[in-house]
């Protein structure tokens, strides 16, 4: 159990550091922390508009700024639905 925790918080600490050049607006760090430490896999901006208690315009208009600083891509597709993954790099 305390090596599950160390790992997600290390996780979450190489990712900071990979981004630490970025500003994050104050919704855009609490949904991210959020997905560093609750959340598997990829995230739509629905589900962003939910995790940051946010319409789902701002949760878009985050996810496109996020995509255009390289802080998330955005998964192949273009439907409503589109994907979205945080980059560790």
């Amino acid at each position: 159990m305390a090596r599950i925790v160390l790992d997600d918080v290390l996780r979450a600490s190489r990712f900071w550091k990979a981004h630490r050049h970025v500003h994050f607006t104050t919704r855009q760090k609490n949904v991210i922390d959020k997905l560093l430490h609750q959340f598997e896999g990829a995230i739509t901006a629905k589900k962003w508009a939910a995790l940051g208690k946010t319409s789902l315009d701002s949760a878009q208009r985050d996810l496109a700024a996020l995509v255009e600083v390289g802080v998330v891509r955005k998964n192949a597709g273009g439907s409503k639905n589109t994907r979205y993954e945080l980059r560790w790099e």
